[in-house]
């Protein structure tokens, strides 16, 4: 079960990085919610995140970076480039599934924009 959740968790991700939107909702439960707790959103249901994100208006580029988990609970870390006049906006994402009859019935999401790490930890982190 946990090799089938991952490959409708790697489905859907791949679905949303070629942007096609439709192959990405076959992965969502008919019962799918989203949460994005920054910005307090709540979406209930496949149509209103079809409909939503056919509508954004600038959707990021991803590119993964892993997909952990086990079972009916999954992460996924990636990095989102939102397209903005003269460039683009980074963020980092993290992405918490729940699956349910080998479908993604609940997502919540955090976006993180990156910063400038502070000059007092420099002698005990490494840079990537």
């Amino acid at each position: 079960m946990a090799d089938d959740n991952r490959q409708v968790v790697e489905r859907y991700w791949q679905a949303l990085a070629r942007k096609d939107f439709d192959a990405a909702a076959k992965e969502l439960h008919s019962e799918f919610t989203e949460d994005w707790p920054q910005s307090g959103e709540h979406i209930v249901g496949v149509y209103n995140w079809l409909v939503m994100v056919r509508a954004h208006p600038t959707f990021p580029k991803i590119t993964m970076r892993s997909h952990t988990g086990d079972g009916s609970l999954w992460v996924s870390e990636a990095h989102f480039d939102y397209p903005v006049a003269g460039g683009s906006a980074p963020f980092e994402v993290c992405s918490v599934q729940q699956l349910r009859d080998g479908r993604i019935t609940h997502i919540t999401e955090y976006f993180g924009a990156p910063f400038e790490p502070a000059a007092w930890r420099a002698k005990f982190v490494q840079r990537r």
